[in-house]
């Protein structure tokens, strides 16, 4: 198995054999993605991250998440609307 180190332990690399493309394996992967884009114009890979890899983004999104709902409020208390958080005052929407 092919295994580029920077996916490994972030996709699930046996389910999801994407560092082998001469496999039946990842072929059968591709032809499902495509069969799948084509029925419903999107191509769902259940498990395709690993856990922990899921784990790691959520740790490393919280802050960024809270630190833009802290932006939002602030801005909401100060302009009295949320539609203008983001916004400097006077501004008008295009």
């Amino acid at each position: 198995m092919i295994t580029a180190p920077e996916y490994e332990g972030v996709v699930d690399l046996r389910r999801y054999p994407i560092g082998e493309p001469a496999s039946q394996e990842y072929q059968a992967l591709v032809r499902g993605c495509q069969d799948q884009l084509r029925d419903r114009g999107v191509a769902r890979l259940d498990g395709f991250l690993t856990p922990d890899a899921v784990r790691e983004m959520l740790t490393q999104a919280s802050p960024a998440a809270r630190a833009r709902s802290r932006f939002s409020a602030a801005s909401t208390l100060s302009t009295g609307s949320p539609r203008s958080a983001g916004r400097a005052r006077g501004s008008t929407r295009c």
